[in-house]
Parts: structure tokens; C-alpha cells; sequence
């Protein structure tokens, strides 16, 4: 019953998340473009952060990424959430395969307001956020120790990284 009731409260307040973009596919920067034009249809756009190019990790390609996060207003759950960014992943042409490898789009739910949990379906806060520089440093962009204070002292510790390479890309 509390857990229902929870859910219930989730779905009318407005909760601040992050998600994580990145594309190494055909027009990354379009991609990335389109799906904060998507993120901005399902909730209020609150910030971008710069967009980075960083070789894929945990596989090898000759694709290089783009990627960014942006930090969103969303009204529901982070399920619900969740499953719409999987759902716009699959229209845009992403196919899930068992590990990492190339693809057009890629949206990770780094967190959603203070919410913890640990289901197959999702995991939050993003169990990886602190092994990607990638993501981090897009983080440290938009300020995210400030709403999130668990991320704080990993973001002021954090260290330039020869692997990223800000680019002079708008996105919203």
C-alpha cells in the first residue's frame, strides 16, 4: 500500500533528473539535437550541458561519441520515464544488443530526484555514472552537485580528461 501511494505522489509532483545523450552513428549532432527537441515534448528543459567527443568505451569501434546530459522537470515516475526513453531509442533506429556497441542514439537516466532503487529494470542513481567521464564532466557542466549533493565531491575532484574534446555545439 505505501508503495502505491508513493508512486501516486510521484505522478502529480515535478521531479529533477538527468539524462545522459550520446550518439556514434550517422548525424551524431542531429541526434542529439532531436532527442533534446523529444526531451523537451515530455518535460521542462531545465539545462544542457556542452557536448563532448570521446571514443566508445567498453568496446572498440572507429566511431567516435557526442555526448551531453541534460537536466529535465518531469511529471510520473522514473519507470515511466524510463520506458519512454527506451521507446524513443527503438523509433530512432537503436537495437539492443547483450553488451556495447555502435549506436545512432543512447539515453541513460543518471537520476531522478532523490530516488534510490535497484530493480531489473532500472537501476538509480545509473550504476556507472562515476566510471564515465563522459558523464561526469557534462554534469559538472549544469551543476548537478548543487541539486544532487551525493555528486558534489566527485565533480570538484574532478580532472581534466584527455579522452573528451568539448565541441562548440548548441543543443537547446
Amino acid at each position: 500500500m505505501i508503495q502505491s501511494v508513493q508512486s501516486i505522489a510521484l505522478l502529480a509532483m515535478k521531479s529533477d533528473a538527468v539524462v545522459a545523450l550520446g550518439s556514434n552513428l550517422g548525424d551524431r549532432q542531429g541526434a542529439l539535437t532531436h532527442a533534446c527537441l523529444f526531451l523537451g515534448r515530455i518535460a521542462e528543459m531545465c539545462a544542457c550541458s556542452s557536448v563532448y567527443e570521446n571514443q566508445p568505451e567498453g568496446f572498440r569501434s572507429d566511431h567516435h561519441f557526442l555526448n551531453a546530459v541534460v537536466h529535465i522537470r518531469y511529471v510520473g515516475t522514473p519507470v515511466a520515464l524510463m520506458r519512454q526513453l527506451l521507446a524513443y531509442e527503438q523509433s530512432r533506429g537503436r537495437k539492443r544488443a547483450m553488451g556495447y556497441t555502435d549506436r545512432p542514439i543512447d539515453l541513460d537516466l543518471i537520476v531522478f530526484g532523490q530516488v534510490e532503487m535497484q530493480t531489473e529494470e532500472l537501476t538509480l542513481p545509473h550504476p556507472r555514472w562515476r566510471e564515465r567521464s563522459f558523464v561526469k564532466q557534462p554534469l559538472a557542466d549544469i551543476g548537478a552537485g548543487t541539486i544532487w549533493p551525493f555528486m558534489k565531491d566527485e565533480l570538484e575532484a574532478l580532472l581534466p580528461d584527455d579522452g573528451l574534446m568539448k565541441k562548440e555545439l548548441k543543443l537547446c
